[in-house]
């Protein structure tokens, strides 16, 4: 398993995302850090370094992993480092689930309820709210793939800012 750190903290990444996908406001370098990290995974199958890095415990079948890898993610950039998958429950339940109206920010948590409770990480959100990049792992040919949809397909989106409010103790 590669073990990516911390990635440079400069401005140019962050300006860069922010014109290339229109976002709405500046984003906190530490969302991109994660972000980045998922998104050089891009294509991969590797859903065992997902899986070992995220479940509390060795399983050897594999199992639904799209959700691994969003906390995979987080693990690399050095973020919730003592969170753990945890089966039937997930990490979800750890963090604030947003309200109706509030915009998800890049590297919170979109969760779709059907038809797979499915997990994907934000990449970024459209300019007039209405549409949302993820990343996806477990997507379809069982690989780390993007996906636009409009905002309002998610069943639910969670923050994770407790996660960055902790790391910045």
């Amino acid at each position: 398993m590669a073990a990516f750190g911390r990635l440079k903290r400069l401005g140019a990444p962050v300006a860069i995302a922010a014109s290339v996908f229109g976002l709405l406001q500046p984003v906190q370098p530490e969302r991109m850090d994660v972000v980045h990290i998922a998104q050089i995974e891009l294509g991969s199958t590797d859903w065992r370094t997902y899986q070992d890095d995220a479940l509390c415990y060795h399983e050897p079948k594999k199992l639904a992993w799209c959700g691994l890898y969003t906390l995979w993610a987080f693990h690399q950039a050095e973020l919730a480092q003592d969170w753990c998958w945890k089966p039937g429950l997930g990490y979800l339940y750890r963090l604030p689930r947003l309200q109706r109206g509030q915009l998800p920010e890049p590297a919170d948590v979109a969760y779709f309820a059907k038809p797979y409770q499915h997990h994907a990480l934000v990449e970024w959100v459209s300019p007039d709210g209405t549409t949302v990049g993820l990343l996806n792992g477990n997507s379809t040919g069982g690989r780390v793939a993007r996906s636009v949809r409009p905002l309002t397909d998610a069943t639910a989106y969670y923050s994770t800012a407790p996660i960055f409010a902790t790391a910045a103790q």
